[in-house]
């Protein structure tokens, strides 16, 4: 054999081993073949969100475990009793105030907990008070009012200020006060005979406290009326009786109130502190 046949058969010999000494092909995965079904990859697994209340389970009405929300409207009306200021003995707005009535419309969304026998309480509503005052009382007061006379320069109704609670201009007396809220609360409401998913009767008592916000508006014997803003708090207690029906819970009790408004519609601090004593009917759904 010459040199030329030794290096040709060494060549042929290099070819074939070559393949061996290569990185193999990349392997592909195994799929688990199950019956006659070709099982797909398995899907990442999905994190639950930390808070029930946006949790993808079903809610307690479908049996599940994530507490049930609900909400509810009611009207109350009842007794509004003013009283003078015990943080400004120089108001006597509220002392002399005679009682009203008071009427509020509002909705209350209830976040119960699992077995639906503890419930916080989000309320907003609108509310309208009415009292009258002590006829007999006087108030001082700068306005700027019509004369009844024409400004001959400009031929437009004569104004000036009138300081009335002198000797040459007497006092002005309140006839009515009328107020008108929005308001905001936030409370705490417990069923003490059965959970309120139950069928049947139950009973619950609550609190809650809030402020509100809105315009207070009087009428006067000798001036047109005036208005203001104002703004308080207030706290208060609740109990309800609530049955079933068809249509949804409905309940109907009884609440007690406390309340303090601020208002300076007598040019001075003008306060009113109150008790509530209301009637309350509504619908949970």
């Amino acid at each position: 054999m010459n040199s030329k046949t030794t290096m040709v058969a060494l060549l042929a010999a290099a070819c074939i081993a070559g393949p061996a000494w290569a990185q193999p092909p990349y392997a592909k995965p195994v799929r688990e073949v199950i019956g006659d079904r070709t099982a797909e990859p398995l899907a990442p697994p999905q994190t639950e969100p930390g808070s029930r209340w946006i949790s993808s389970g079903p809610c307690l009405c479908d049996g599940g475990e994530s507490p049930p929300i609900a909400a509810e409207v009611y009207f109350r009306t009842g007794i509004s009793t003013p009283f003078a200021s015990s943080f400004n003995h120089h108001d006597l707005l509220g002392r002399d105030m005679r009682a009203g009535f008071l009427y509020q419309l509002g909705i209350r969304t209830l976040f119960f907990d699992v077995p639906a026998t503890r419930a916080w309480a989000i309320d907003v509503s609108l509310s309208h008070v009415d009292n009258g005052q002590d006829p007999d009382v006087g108030y001082p007061l700068a306005v700027i009012d019509f004369t009844g006379n024409t400004d001959p320069t400009t031929g437009q109704p004569e104004v000036k200020r009138i300081q009335f609670g002198t000797p040459i201009e007497p006092p002005i007396h309140i006839r009515d006060t009328h107020r008108t809220y929005l308001n905001l609360g936030f409370g705490r409401d417990t069923y003490w005979n059965a959970s309120a998913e139950d069928s049947g009767r139950r009973f619950r008592v609550g609190w809650d406290v809030g402020a509100r916000y809105g315009a207070l508006s009087q009428e006067y014997d000798r001036i047109k009326h005036r208005t203001d803003v104002i703004g308080g708090l207030y706290a208060g207690a609740h109990a309800d009786f609530e049955w079933s029906t068809s249509w949804g819970a409905w309940h109907a009790g009884v609440r007690c109130e406390y309340s303090y408004t601020w208002s300076d519609i007598l040019q001075r601090a003008s306060d009113i502190q109150e008790i509530n004593t209301l009637l309350t009917v509504g619908i949970r759904y």
